[in-house]
């Protein structure tokens, strides 16, 4: 077992442990308070269910997971309404960051926020009719002008991330292969 899927067990197991008083709180980020942990989101969590879907020793917590998810979907879905425009907001600061050339962080890592937004989108396709679900399309418009089909960002994690659907996963923006133009 790789690093990485040691490392998304044990945030999942974190997760879980805190998930239904994070859903039940007022608050959109929560800390887990563990060294190398993310905070718990509803976008976080969608990132590390789907990377663990194909992890034959997630599928005991990741049930668990949906079973507490559906129990309070009204306030997991309030939750997916209040981070929504805080990931969109991030992804525009990057794409803009972009169009000026700063570069302030490798596309690699910062594009994990449009991961998390279409992550979003598809477990609450309401979330695309929203101001800041509208604005999805149009960012992707302004990447698409820059972009440059290629290899897989995330090498390995293919067979979770269709290219089809996740296609800003598979190049990069000119911008961020030439940083110096």
């Amino acid at each position: 077992m790789s690093t990485d899927v040691r490392t998304d067990l044990r945030t999942l197991e974190r997760m879980l442990e805190d998930l239904e008083p994070y859903l039940l709180s007022t608050v959109t980020f929560w800390p887990l308070g563990g060294a190398g942990l993310p905070q718990l989101s509803l976008g976080q969590l969608f990132l590390v269910l789907r990377r663990l879907s194909v992890v034959k020793e997630a599928q005991a917590p990741i049930e668990t997971v949906e079973s507490v998810l559906a129990k309070w979907h009204s306030a997991a879905a309030r939750k997916a309404d209040h981070e929504l425009p805080q990931r969109v907001r991030l992804w525009h600061d990057h794409l803009a960051d972009l169009e000026i050339g700063t570069g302030r962080a490798p596309f690699a890592s910062d594009v994990s926020q449009r991961v998390i937004i279409e992550l979003m989108v598809e477990r609450y396709p309401e979330l695309a009719h929203t101001v800041a679900g509208l604005e999805v399309p149009v960012l992707d418009t302004q990447l698409r002008a820059i972009w440059r089909a290629g290899a897989s960002l995330w090498p390995g994690t293919e067979p979770i991330f269709a290219r089809e659907r996740y296609w800003f996963l598979y190049g990069a923006p000119e911008a961020a292969q030439h940083p110096h133009r």
